[in-house]
This record gives structure tokens, sequence and C-alpha cells, in this order.
């Protein structure tokens, strides 16, 4: 390995998570790595953009911006920023701006995808760090709410889509499945037409894949139960409210009867609440 390949090891291995990879795994993430420069006030990944993997700052500085403008974090060195599209399989919601001179290392999806499957503490500190940065996003939009009109809508509209659900009995690999197929990362558990629990993403994560669980259990032994819930008639905010005070990013939506009908999720209300035109100067200046 060339001196500057072993620069870069070193580097990583003073920094969560690839200090606690094991040698041979840490030898190889420098041969796939790329270098990228930015600029101070570079725009290194937009909003509604995917990027080119895992970036991790070497020197300088990033700002994470959510989707409404608002700082949710300050990326120093050794920090990475790009997981929750690579986690989410989907755009980024976050504007990442270099706010110095920035030296960036690049991990292609492909590395960061061997990374997490082979490895469960790496997956699992990015996870955490990926629902941090959203509650803070949250959060920010929570200050951002009073005065705005766009947080009254009910949530019955945001709750167009049938959600994906399951029966308690049916397996944790047959949950998992069909939340892929249904491209969303949670899914209702319904028994009798009532709702009976919920299982999501960060559930699989850490109720069955950090604990080496059996995936041919009934799904019932890692759903959340009792579930919170909202009634069609609550409006906007108060799903944001009790998705901050409850620090979770998924809230069913039920009808009278207690029968679910739709689901509210905290990227419905961070889009929400970027209709409002106040923000919209903000979110798209210098794209």
């Amino acid at each position: 390995m060339g001196v500057e390949l072993l620069e870069v090891r070193d580097f990583l291995a003073q920094h969560a998570p690839f200090d606690v990879l094991a040698p041979a795994a840490l030898d190889q993430v420098p041969r796939q790595c790329k270098l990228r420069y930015a600029r101070r006030g570079t725009v290194v990944l937009d909003v509604g953009e995917r990027g080119e993997g895992l970036y991790v700052v070497r020197s300088g500085a990033v700002d994470v911006l959510d989707e409404a403008g608002g700082l949710v974090e300050r990326v120093g060195t050794g920090v990475a920023f790009g997981m929750s599209s690579l986690l989410a399989r989907r755009p980024t919601r976050y504007r990442c701006t270099a706010t110095e001179d920035t030296l960036l290392l690049v991990l292609p999806l492909e590395l960061f995808e061997t990374l997490a499957r082979e490895h469960t503490g790496f997956a699992s500190f990015y996870a955490a760090t990926h629902h941090d940065r959203l509650s803070r996003a949250i959060g920010n939009l929570q200050q951002a709410a009073s005065g705005s009109t766009v947080l009254g809508t009910p949530v019955a509209d945001l709750a167009t889509r049938e959600p994906v659900a399951t029966a308690p009995g049916a397996t944790i690999e047959e949950a998992a499945a069909a939340m892929s197929q249904g491209g969303v990362s949670c899914i209702l558990v319904v028994e009798e037409g009532g709702l009976a629990g919920i299982v999501t993403d960060r559930d699989l994560r850490n109720r069955v894949l950090a604990v080496g669980l059996d995936p041919r259990r009934p799904v019932r032994d890692v759903m959340t139960s009792p579930v919170l819930t909202l009634g069609e008639g609550a409006a906007a905010f108060e799903a944001l409210l009790e998705m901050v005070s409850h620090s979770i990013h998924h809230l069913p939506v039920v009808d009278e009867h207690g029968k679910p009908v739709g689901l509210v999720t905290a990227t419905d209300l961070i889009r929400l609440e970027n209709s409002n035109p106040v923000y919209l100067g903000p979110i798209s200046e210098g794209r």
C-alpha cells in the first residue's frame, strides 16, 4: 500500500465507525475511495440529489441544512454526510455546503453497502447519525411553524396512500420483503381490522439484525405495541409535536373506529412546510 493510501487508512482508523473495522476490511477502504476538493461556498450535495456516495470530511467543514434552510449540523474532520440518501435509497433531503476549503473522502455506494452488510456496527452507526439529523430537522421545522398555516393541514390530506400492512403471524422476513416491495420504511401490523403494532426499518436493524434474531420468527415478536396514532381530523402540527416529543418518524392515521387508513412520516411534514412560499427562496437559491 502506497504512502498516500496508508495516510488515508490511518486517518479513517482514528474515526468512528471505521475504528471498529477489522484490519483487513479497513485496508480495502482507501483503495476504493476517491478524493474530492470543495472550495468554500460550494454546494457538495443538494436537496433532491443522490450524490456520489458517503462523504467523509478529511479537512475543512460542511454545513448540513434542512429543506427549510435551517442548520442541522456543522460537519467537521472525520465526520460524514450523505448517508441519508444511501440508507433510504432516495434523493437526500439536505443541502450540504462547504463553509471553508474542504477535502473530502468519497466512499462509493457499492463500498458503503458492503461495509453496512458485513459489519453491523458500521450500519448502526450511520443509521443513528441519520436518525439524529432527521430529529434536528424536525426540531427546526417545529420552531419555524409558529404562524405557519400549512401545518394546520389535516393529516388525512397527507396520508393519501394506503399503508403497507401485514398480519401478526407473518414472519419478520415476509414483513421486510413487503416493505421492500412497497418502497416504504415501516409496515403496520393489523389484526381483525385493528392496528396491533408497527415495525420500522430501525426496528429491523436493532431488534433483528443487531441481535441475530431468526427472521422466520413472527413479526409480532419485534413490533412496537401499542402504537401511537392520530385521528383523521388531527392537524399536521399535532403530528409534528407527537413525533418530536416521542422521537418517532412514523404516525399511523386511524378512522373513528380505530382502523388504520394512512400513515404520516416526518418527511411528509418537512415537504409540507417546504411548500410554504416563505421557504421557497432559500431552498431554490443557487440550484
